[in-house]
């Protein structure tokens, strides 16, 4: 009974309502000894892995009004997974160049997911390649996924100088049939609790 409700519990954590719909900000402060060459980052529950660079807003960089952004320097590549392991859609990204160094060189950044059903995905989206640092306007520009990037168990990026921020991910509940199962398990529980509680009456 013990391990049924341990399991119970675990299956709640996976699909944990604050998973549902979140806004990767990168706003938590960079790390002054690893911002460059980092190989994991996560938050709200979205694990971000491989070589990338995780900064505070600065003259030189993109800015976006906001304190952190993540950017992928030569050669750098990103995979985005859910900590939980669970399926995930992308809804929509911050994009800009990697600094004033390439400003005038717009990016087209290639998103590739692989779905539960080992279909891949892709979708590139080209910045304008206006990018002023702190000051003038905002130099992220927002893009949308389409409807393909849903239920993926993770999405690679192999394009490199480019800047990402406000990543927003929504969390695949769990299916019909998997409710079912839980509530089952529920009544299960609740009847066996009933039955003792009637038996040590008597």
């Amino acid at each position: 009974m013990k391990q049924l409700k341990h399991f119970i519990f675990i299956l709640l954590l996976g699909i944990s309502p604050s998973l549902f719909a979140a806004t990767v900000t990168f706003d938590p402060p960079p790390c002054n000894t690893c911002q460059f060459g980092m190989s994991n980052y996560d938050e709200n529950g979205v694990y971000f892995s491989g070589s990338f660079a995780h900064y505070g807003m600065s003259t030189g960089y993109p800015y976006n009004n906001s304190t952190g952004a993540i950017n992928l320097l030569y050669g750098d590549y990103i995979r985005i997974e859910l900590l939980n392991g669970g399926l995930f859609s992308l809804l929509s990204v911050d994009l800009a160049e990697y600094s004033t160094v390439f400003s005038g060189q717009s990016r087209t950044i290639t998103f590739s997911g692989k779905t539960i059903n080992n279909v891949i995905v892709t979708q590139t989206f080209t910045t304008d390649g206006i990018v002023d640092g702190i000051g003038g306007q905002d130099d992220f520009e927002s893009f949308i996924f389409s409807s393909q990037f849903d239920n993926l168990t993770y999405v690679d990026i192999n394009t490199d100088l480019f800047s990402m921020d406000n990543l927003v991910v929504q969390a695949v509940p769990l299916p019909a049939a998997s409710w079912l199962f839980l509530s089952g398990i529920i009544l299960l529980i609740s009847s066996k609790k009933c039955l003792t509680s009637s038996s040590s009456g008597r």
